[in-house]
């Protein structure tokens, strides 16, 4: 039976306490900086962490440019927070309280590519819409994504949560766990693959 988004948020919020203390998050951001190391992005929009989210930032390879997300009038804008061998400028936080790039930021300009959107989530569905917070930030401003591969480091037990996505969520190729790589599509399959024949 399909839970509602609402009780999806509120199962998954009860997981990610009692997820986060454990060795699982330090395992699924190995495998993270695994995957990342073989893929070579050149340019990755990540997200500064709440205090209930994972930080993905050790995971980061030092040679790629980071951005992070700022909220500008119920939108998100990209901003270059991290230049290749710099140390990242430090989040400012919006009205909401949620940490975001700084006015010190470059604003990513119009059509520049980025090549992975690692991105918050609480869970995704079986089919991989990620399920935010509900503020609808991400999925009103993914037209900025363009063709990034979107990831997002979940627990394993939040990587198929039995919701039903809608028409406006997000879609994410993989979800990185504890266990591996949960993979929704075919540009994930393919990352994938690219990983493996680079390792190898």
């Amino acid at each position: 039976m399909n839970l509602s988004k609402n009780q999806a948020r509120q199962q998954a919020r009860a997981l990610w306490p009692s997820w986060l203390p454990t060795e699982a998050p330090r395992q699924a951001l190995q495998i993270l900086e695994t995957l990342l190391a073989a893929l070579q992005p050149r340019r990755i929009a990540a997200f500064y962490p709440m205090n209930d989210e994972y930080d993905p930032w050790p995971a980061l390879p030092a040679n790629a440019q980071i951005l992070a997300p700022r909220a500008v009038s119920g939108l998100l804008e990209f901003r270059v927070v991290r230049w290749p061998g710099e140390a990242a400028l430090p989040a400012l936080r919006d009205q909401s309280g949620a940490p975001g790039a700084s006015d010190a930021a470059t604003l990513l300009p119009q059509g520049a590519p980025i090549d992975i959107a690692l991105l918050p989530a609480l869970a995704a569905a079986a089919d991989g819409a990620r399920l935010g917070r509900g503020a609808g930030y991400y999925d009103r401003s993914q037209h900025l994504l363009g063709e990034a591969l979107r990831l997002a480091l979940l627990p394993a037990a939040l990587c198929r949560l039995p919701f039903a996505g809608e028409e406006h969520d997000l879609q994410l190729d993989l979800a990185i766990c504890e266990n591996g790589a949960c993979c929704y599509t075919a540009a994930g399959r393919l990352a994938l693959a690219d990983r493996a024949a680079r390792v190898e």
